[in-house]
């Protein structure tokens, strides 16, 4: 944009409250302290295979030098770095991107946006929550938020969003930050891109078709395996309540002489009643007074040609008579803290747990080591829902001063391999 700045730098303080029931939804309230908006060109280096374009962001409160290079990441793909520099720059936590757009140009992207498929006109933040208990359904929604603390979700909210987009023009960007970011396609003319720290990088893309640019996109964030080719074989039925319920579900297909490829048992490690209802032992050990003969449903699934499939997420029960792993993991210091060097227990209905510590590369193992021994072990699970990766706290303390803040966003990619 000609005479516009495209870049900015900020000094924020954030408020973040973290709700909801689970706690996994956040509010995030940004006070602006300094802005540096107004932007200098004072040099361009060339000089090596990285072009680098250097000059100030001034503003109320700020001043400070940038750099700004640039280097192929790829035949197709050109990283961009931002750095501020100079006494000032520490205060600084806050880096603005602009980029020209046109009224007509659409935008596509931004993670799993359950909303909208084009959100030109729209703010879209990348910040991983809680998408929303009875999300959509009229008065559910509204009632839950009323009862239970919020957590009904909003248009906005996903529990799996990227800094990635695309565009009817085949314009891509993203961003390799995973701190929390906010895409703004608002203004006919522009696309402001806000994030929360003082370094941004990122890459754009090159691509002739929006297939392209998804493949070079997927070649720097991974790409999901083919799924096994028994999940087609037929269907995969959740079931709940106990070895006896599962039999009589199963006793229905067989009778219907319905296909079946698998079982999917959320409720493998037992139930306790809360005020939400049924909730699960986040103990991961098998329930077998809850579902005797498990080996025997295992065994009649798999001469149906089916398999068995459960479900795990990174928090462990507090509960006395449940809390085995919990005990291990603390003595082991596995879990997410809090200031004071306490385990960081997040509240979930009426219970509290904690989370395990994934910035911990043996935190990671050792709950590696209970998905190999009680899942695909004891339960002969042949596959799982890793659920609820996205209530890792701001305020949190990790491993190795790992910050929260950048570790929010990549808890979830961390949990699901």
């Amino acid at each position: 944009m000609p005479g516009r700045a495209f870049l900015g730098a900020a000094q924020g303080q954030a408020d973040i409250r973290q709700f909801g029931t689970p706690d996994g939804s956040y509010r995030i309230d940004d006070r602006l302290l300094a802005q540096c908006l107004a932007q200098s060109i004072d040099g361009v280096d060339n000089a090596t295979e990285t072009l680098v374009v250097r000059g100030r962001l001034t503003g109320p409160g700020c001043d400070v030098a940038y750099s700004l290079a640039f280097d192929a990441a790829g035949a197709n793909q050109l990283r961009f770095r931002l750095q501020l520099d100079g006494p000032k720059a520490a205060q600084l936590n806050r880096s603005y991107l602009r980029h020209a757009s046109s009224a007509d140009e659409r935008y596509f992207g931004l993670g799993q946006q359950l909303t909208w498929f084009d959100q030109k006109g729209k703010t879209i933040p990348v910040l991983v929550q809680e998408h929303g208990v009875g999300r959509g359904l009229p008065g559910f929604t509204q009632l839950f938020d009323l009862l239970e603390g919020g957590g009904g979700g909003s248009e906005v909210s996903t529990g799996a969003p990227a800094p990635h987009y695309l565009s009817s023009k085949l314009n891509s960007l993203f961003l390799e930050n995973t701190e929390y970011s906010i895409f703004d396609f608002q203004h006919p003319e522009r696309v402001d891109i806000k994030l929360f720290t003082s370094a941004m990088t990122g890459r754009i893309l090159y691509g002739r078709t929006p297939l392209e640019l998804i493949r070079e996109y997927t070649a720097y964030a991974g790409r999901m395996p083919p799924l096994p080719d028994w999940v087609g074989r037929g269907a995969i039925v959740s079931v709940q309540g106990g070895t006896d319920e599962a039999n009589k579900k199963l006793n229905t297909f067989e009778r219907a002489g319905i296909p079946l490829a698998g079982l999917w048992i959320q409720d493998w490690p037992g139930v306790r009643i809360t005020n939400a209802g049924k909730q699960l032992w986040w103990n991961w050990e098998l329930d077998e007074s809850y579902y005797p003969r498990w080996d025997a449903l295992v065994d009649r699934l798999a001469r149906l040609g089916a398999r068995m499939l459960v479900y795990i997420n990174p928090f462990l029960s507090t509960e006395a008579g449940h809390d085995s792993l919990y005990q291990q993991a603390r003595q082991a210091d596995y879990l997410v803290k809090k200031q004071d060097g306490t385990p960081y227990l997040i509240r979930n209905t009426n219970f509290d747990a904690a989370l395990v510590d994934l910035s911990n590369p043996e935190a990671r193992t050792w709950i590696k080591n209970v998905i190999k021994n009680e899942l695909l072990g004891r339960t002969r699970a042949s596959g799982w829902m890793a659920d609820f990766g996205e209530a890792l706290p701001f305020d949190a303390v990790l491993a190795n001063g790992n910050d929260p803040a950048a570790w929010h966003n990549r808890y979830p990619e961390e949990w699901a391999p």
